[in-house]
């Protein structure tokens, strides 16, 4: 490449460059907007996708220890014995539970509201407002709780 020929192209560079600074910061200004009215900005799953409240804990688990070594209804986590070393052991769970805050458009069986066990490593945290969202794919979802599903259910 001669100089002219690098001149031209290096011009050629910042010029698009310049294009893409000038259609960055357009989006930054957007997004400044929305973070200066967060009460009126809006956050939607797409697809078969649910946003989720997920729980801390899971709150249908009420399971205790007696004295004696019996697994009781009552406030506490899952316990297993491990078979290695006949220990009680709390166990390490793959479903969690979350509340539905929102669904896609192709959500077919779950409706805002509903509680669902979901595995856990379908989660994708949405760090949206520091809310503690998760979205979840409808597939991912292995149960529903709520009333009146037999009835919902009876109609697919």
């Amino acid at each position: 490449m001669n100089e002219n020929e690098l001149n031209v192209f290096n011009e050629n560079v910042n010029a698009h460059k310049e294009v893409i600074v000038t259609g960055m910061n357009a989006e930054k200004e957007k997004v400044n907007g929305l973070l200066s009215t967060p009460n009126e900005t809006e956050i939607m799953p797409l697809y078969n996708y649910l946003l989720c409240a997920p729980f801390d804990k899971n709150p249908f688990n009420t399971i205790t220890k007696s004295e004696g070594g019996l697994m009781l209804a009552g406030e506490g986590d899952i316990f297993n014995k491990n078979t290695d070393t006949g220990e009680i052991e709390e166990s390490d769970n793959i479903m969690e539970v979350a509340t539905v805050m929102a669904v896609g458009p192709e959500v077919k069986y779950i409706k805002e509201g509903d509680v669902i066990y979901y595995r856990r490593v379908q989660k994708v945290p949405i760090p949206f407002f520091r809310s503690g969202l998760i979205v979840v794919n409808e597939l991912a979802v292995m149960s529903v709780v709520n009333t009146g599903l037999t009835k919902r259910f009876q109609t697919f």
